[in-house]
């Protein structure tokens, strides 16, 4: 799972489509920005277009989500 773009890519698509959980954007743009940050170039599209329906707090609390996922996982790299 560690920097594993399609796994959290598909995390993103999960909670961005409601598949086994209730839609979230907050937890699918942080998803997204899991997925971008190891190279799934698909994400950046989507976490784009995410961006357009989510408001500024939305998007600073999937940032903050995603910036705190990193830290809690010792093996990723910063």
């Amino acid at each position: 799972m560690q920097n594993n773009p399609d796994f959290f890519y598909e995390e993103g698509m999960k909670y961005w489509l409601g598949r086994g959980v209730d839609i979230d954007a907050v937890a699918a743009h942080k998803w997204f920005n899991l997925a971008v940050r190891f190279g799934d170039s698909k994400a950046m599209e989507l976490r784009q277009n995410l961006l357009n329906e989510m408001s500024p707090e939305q998007v600073r609390m999937a940032q903050q989500q995603a910036r705190e996922w990193l830290a809690s996982c010792p093996a990723m790299p910063a």
